[in-house]
């Protein structure tokens, strides 16, 4: 099996990251994308890849990095680091990357400018990944997860359509329209340890929408634990997602398991 999206370099799983690593292989997990949210943890998604062979680095800043970043460095500045880290051999992908509204201030103003922030990160993203030819990993959330609401996922749309970057959707969440249009600009969705929840209803409909072709797994490792299990999340707790969305494709969990290794190599070209 492949987790398409764990974070090995954050805390807790940091600290013992090879541990980690060799623990979810005994469950079956071969293959591990670590995507980066700050500077810090991209560099240290590389240091591991570099460790330990079958771990794949990408590298970003996550939205809540927006107004921090934008407002101590130069755009231009953030640009060179994202073509220069991810310019590097072992990086699969940029990201993650994109919009997160979901605790925004209260204050309209502040929340405005909160909104521009992020999104002029996002569009840095888009581009370094234009130029690279990279996919991008992208990260929306929004309280209201419609297209109708003018939030997160609006402004995602818009922007992946003006700019036509592959990539893929981690850990989906949004209604079908939003779906539709992603999958119409050739976006992979993927689906994480929260599609197994026994209030996940609407997003097991969603997966059964999407094209077996386009469909990544994930933990989202620390987070998302199936089943709602204990902190931290790890690599090695995947199966029990792959197994629901088996079962919710009606599919055998070999197929599945074959189909995502296809699809991540396709998209990530490894």
């Amino acid at each position: 099996m492949i987790d398409t999206h764990g974070h090995l370099n954050l805390d807790p799983l940091v600290k013992d990251y090879q541990e980690i690593f060799a623990a979810a292989q005994k469950a079956g997990v071969n293959q591990v994308i670590i995507p980066g949210v700050n500077f810090e943890s991209s560099e240290k998604a590389v240091q591991i890849a570099n460790e330990i062979d079958q771990t794949y680095p990408a590298i970003g800043l996550h939205p809540h990095e927006a107004e921090q970043v934008l407002t101590t460095k130069k755009s231009q500045d953030i640009f060179n680091w994202l073509i220069e880290w991810g310019s590097k051999p072992t990086v699969v992908a940029i990201g993650e990357c994109g919009l997160d509204y979901f605790r925004l201030p209260d204050d309209p103003l502040q929340a405005k400018h909160i909104k521009a922030f992020q999104k002029k990160l996002f569009k840095l993203h888009i581009k370094a990944a234009l130029q690279l030819d990279k996919p991008l990993i992208i990260h929306i959330r929004d309280v209201a997860e419609t297209l109708e609401a003018n939030g997160a996922h609006k402004d995602a749309i818009d922007l992946l359509e003006k700019h036509r970057p592959k990539g893929v959707l981690h850990c989906f969440s949004g209604d079908q329209t939003y779906l539709s249009r992603a999958l119409e600009l050739g976006m992979y969705i993927s689906f994480a340890g929260n599609v197994t929840f026994s209030n996940a209803g609407e997003l097991r409909h969603a997966l059964q929408k999407v094209s077996q072709d386009r469909l990544l797994v994930e933990t989202d490792a620390p987070f998302l634990n199936p089943n709602r299990g204990d902190w931290p999340n790890t690599p090695a707790n995947i199966a029990k997602t792959y197994q629901v969305v088996a079962e919710e494709l009606s599919i055998s969990l070999a197929d599945l398991i074959k189909q995502v290794k296809i699809n991540t190599q396709s998209l990530f070209r490894i």
